[in-house]
């Protein structure tokens, strides 16, 4: 059997980085930027997108949107908008490849409040081998890392008006979403094939990324908060 990939200390792995706990292992990071000052590449990307970028290994990958709502007085088609993962060479800048896929019919239209930070918020994951990405009614979606498709799942079709945010996390073998607005749901996803491993229907108003809580006696805690409520499930 294969082990897990082996990912370089410093690596970004996910919405608030490898564990989810926010912490960087990497001291040597800079603290300010401006136009010239600790930039060492710039690199023009297909679209827009609000998600986080994440490092692993010398790629850098993030999501965007492309084709439909770059202005509100004037969104343009909704047939034509594309959700796209793109992996960045982390040397150079350089665009490595850019997948694309429509947008669910159930995509909510380009208004004030979708316009606050559009199609592409939730932060991407990766395992060193393959990415995941999320965008809310139109799914979550695998890629490997040379930008073949994997799979993707179905994670509900609702919308709440403002888009959605929540991103996908890894924890061991598991792909996990919390996909409340969606589907009033947490699915846990086999990493390497989709299949459903696990899910809760009973999350309601739950809009955040849940973080992975390790405990003292060696388990761990999948912790989300509703509204007036904390959970913590077995992430396994």
């Amino acid at each position: 059997a294969a082990g897990p990939a082996i990912l370089p200390a410093g690596d970004w792995t996910q919405f608030r980085g490898p564990g989810t706990g926010g912490v960087s292992v990497d001291g040597h990071l800079p603290t300010t930027w401006s136009a010239g000052e600790n930039i060492r590449w710039r690199s023009e990307l297909p679209g827009y997108g609000a998600s986080c970028p994440i490092v692993v290994g010398e790629r850098v990958y993030l999501t965007c949107w492309t084709g439909y709502g770059f202005d509100e007085s004037d969104p343009g088609d909704r047939d034509k908008l594309q959700l796209n993962v793109v992996a960045v060479d982390r040397a150079s800048g350089e665009i490595l490849w850019n997948q694309s896929r429509p947008a669910s019919p159930s995509e909510q239209e380009f208004g004030r409040r979708v316009a606050e930070h559009g199609y592409a918020t939730p932060t991407p994951c990766s395992d060193g081998e393959r990415v995941y990405a999320y965008f809310g009614v139109s799914g979550l979606v695998a890629y490997d890392r040379d930008g073949n498709f994997l799979w993707d799942a179905d994670c509900g079709s609702k919308t709440a008006g403002f888009g959605c945010a929540a991103s996908p996390i890894l924890y061991r073998d598991l792909v996990i979403q919390n996909a409340s607005i969606e589907s009033g749901t947490v699915y846990a996803f086999h990493k390497e094939t989709g299949e459903l491993v696990w899910k809760d229907t009973s999350i309601d108003k739950a809009w955040t990324t849940p973080p992975i809580v390790e405990l003292t006696d060696g388990g761990a805690e999948l912790v989300i908060n509703e509204q007036e409520t904390i959970y913590g499930f077995n992430p396994l």
